[in-house]
């Protein structure tokens, strides 16, 4: 299947090569080394959502020739994934003499009872097959699986974020050209500025968003000040049936641009003594956003408690 068949951009314009990656240099270098000796260890990377964790795995298993068994752990998570798709196809004789890849993406999923189970299957089939677990949180991972793979930080430092940012805007730039979409350089700039480094992020945002085939500037719509007066109104009156209006209102708001915007805004509007804890909690809420399956519901929880435990200025 040519990657032209694919509708969603995420697939059409996947990276087929480690090259084709947009990664920190460290990174790079760290997956360059193991392409060219060829000696693969077990492997665990760790970042966030669309730095292109997966995207690497799978091109690591392609520019090696290896067989592959992509399984999504957020859903395949019990012990019966061990039982059966993955001893079926570690175990399985290979016709070409490949070695094989068994990718358990979004890892930190699998169940307490799964993960030392696993540790045992690495062990099994250690001359055959090459795991590779991708994650959010290591810290889920259990220590025995950490110590039985070279871990990858997909961590973009703040030195190198220029340069990965520059990147990742030429890239899109050249998709959105040969989609023949209409945008403006400014307006790309905002979009990864917005979503960075989520790569998979941005590139769903922009199919979205050019549908007519011009860049819609709503792609980067967020609250105004007007809104966040209200908003602030709101909570320091703790009316509850408003606020969920309110957030009916702006449920079309991703989640990192909400809490970029509570984060900005509330040193302005709460009382000295109350703005350690209200920074706390919205860093709490912001990292439950990457597991939330209502990311509305999230944003309203975080204001119902902002709205019952925080003292406000004026």
């Amino acid at each position: 299947m040519s990657s032209r068949d694919f509708f969603v951009w995420t697939e059409r314009y996947r990276p087929q090569t480690i090259e084709d990656c947009i990664l920190p240099d460290i990174v790079a270098s760290t997956l360059r080394g193991i392409l060219d000796t060829g000696d693969l260890p077990n492997l665990l990377f760790a970042g966030g959502a669309g730095v292109g964790k997966t995207t690497v795995a799978r091109a690591i298993a392609r520019q090696l020739d290896m067989d592959v068994l992509l399984i999504n752990a957020s859903n395949d998570n019990g012990i019966d994934v061990l039982r059966t798709k993955l001893a079926d196809f570690a175990s399985a004789m290979s016709f070409e003499g490949k070695r094989k890849m068994i990718i358990l993406d979004e890892a930190d999923y699998l169940t307490p009872a799964v993960q030392p189970a696993l540790r045992g299957f690495i062990e099994e089939f250690v001359g055959s097959t090459v795991f590779v677990l991708t994650c959010n949180h290591p810290n889920r991972i259990i220590a025995p699986l950490q110590s039985r793979c070279s871990m990858v930080d997909f961590k973009i430092t703040k030195s190198e974020r220029p340069k990965v940012m520059q990147r990742m805007f030429m890239r899109l730039s050249q998709i959105l050209t040969q989609e023949q979409v209409t945008f403006d350089k400014a307006l790309l700039a905002e979009v990864v500025k917005l979503h960075f480094p989520d790569m998979r992020r941005m590139l769903n945002e922009l199919q979205r968003f050019s549908l007519s085939g011009t860049l819609s500037r709503e792609i980067c719509a967020q609250v105004s000040a007007k809104d966040i007066d209200v908003l602030y109104s709101i909570l320091k009156s703790k009316d509850f049936t408003k606020l969920r209006k309110w957030m009916s209102e702006h449920d079309d708001m991703s989640s990192s641009a909400f809490y970029r915007t509570m984060s900005d805004t509330l040193p302005e509007r709460c009382a000295p003594e109350s703005l350690p804890e209200a920074i706390v909690l919205i860093a709490d809420y912001s990292y439950r956003a990457a597991f939330a399956a209502d990311a509305c519901l999230n944003h309203l929880a975080c204001l119902t408690e902002l709205m019952s435990g925080t003292r406000w200025k004026g």
